[in-house]
């Protein structure tokens, strides 16, 4: 604070009491050294350099003060004396230097290569050791994502009707947003992406299939993204293209038919009651489809081609599924 007008101190200050110069650092007085430096938070990637400020303004006694880098009760540097065997901090004298005002400057910066999560905390910087002044830095160790448990691992079998859940857990600094996605498709709420640890669905359908991607970003380095499959297994479910097919006797006539399912089904074709053998005249086209952009698993176009010998002839399509359980 500033004197007053007519040359007193003003209520609550000392002589000594800490005032601001023109050259706008905080001066103790003019035979103790102050800092110029004021203390801040550092955060830094891991694996980054970083040079921590300490400097101060010379006095007539300064060489009576010493500067010191301490972590917690450690010291680091005393001096121009590194003390700590640590080959990664490095001790940087400032070149004393003059301001406008004449007054002079020097200190010691802090340098930290290589960080590491262990060099996380606080930097002290203290002059004196009586009744030592001292700024405090704080270093934060940025750490880039990583997935560290999912379940289930790899894959996921499971009913149709049954419920499903999916858990992701990542860790990092700071720590990561878990973000649910599926591969080539929404989410079968609809939805792009869902945040958190954990994908809850209550009841599984077949169109809940799919490859599931869990990605954790705290937006240091690169995301980290595991994928689970998801596999819901569920009987045949049977689509006609048409329920009647016209034809002539003589022509052929091409009957299809759908067939949904998980593992895939044995699919038969009966006229009545009689099953069609390889000795009927027909074949059996099986191909896997794409649909808006959607890849269905176990679905199965069946194509049965006739020689109508007849004018009335009628096909069915029974399906026998392979073990779900």
């Amino acid at each position: 604070m500033r004197p007053s007008s007519g040359g007193g101190a003003q209520a609550g200050t000392t002589p000594s009491a800490a005032r601001y110069t023109d050259s706008n650092y905080l001066e103790e007085d003019k035979y103790s050294p102050g800092f110029l430096t004021l203390g801040q938070k550092y955060s830094i990637a891991i694996g980054s350099r970083v040079v921590l400020p300490c400097k101060i303004n010379e006095t007539e006694n300064s060489s009576h003060y010493v500067l010191a880098w301490k972590r917690d009760i450690a010291v680091l540097t005393a001096g121009g004396v590194k003390v700590t065997v640590n080959p990664r901090i490095r001790l940087m004298p400032i070149q004393g230097t003059t301001d406008q005002h004449g007054a002079l400057s020097t200190g010691y910066n802090l340098e930290i290569s290589d960080v590491r999560v262990t060099d996380a905390g606080d930097y002290i910087c203290q002059i004196g050791s009586m009744e030592p002044k001292e700024i405090v830095h704080t270093l934060e160790v940025l750490v880039p994502p990583k997935i560290d448990f999912v379940s289930p691992q790899n894959k996921l079998d499971v009913h149709k009707g049954a419920p499903i859940r999916l858990e992701c857990q990542g860790s990092g600094n700071p720590p990561p947003k878990i973000i649910w996605s599926r591969r080539n498709n929404v989410l079968p709420n609809g939805e792009a992406n869902k945040t958190g640890p954990v994908y809850d669905l209550l009841h599984a359908t077949r169109h809940a299939s799919g490859h599931y991607k869990c990605t954790a970003d705290n937006r240091v380095g690169q995301p980290d993204s595991r994928d689970i499959l998801v596999n819901v297994l569920y009987p045949p479910e049977i689509e006609v293209e048409q329920q009647i097919v016209h034809s002539g006797v003589g022509h052929e006539a091409q009957l299809v038919c759908i067939v949904h399912a998980e593992p895939a089904p044995n699919v038969i074709w009966y006229k009545e009651t009689t099953q069609l053998g390889t000795t009927e005249q027909h074949s059996q086209q099986l191909v896997n489809h794409r649909h808006q952009g959607r890849i269905h698993c176990g679905r199965r176009r069946v194509v049965i081609v006739l020689a109508l010998l007849d004018s009335d002839q009628h096909y069915s399509v029974t399906e026998f599924p392979l073990s779900v359980a």
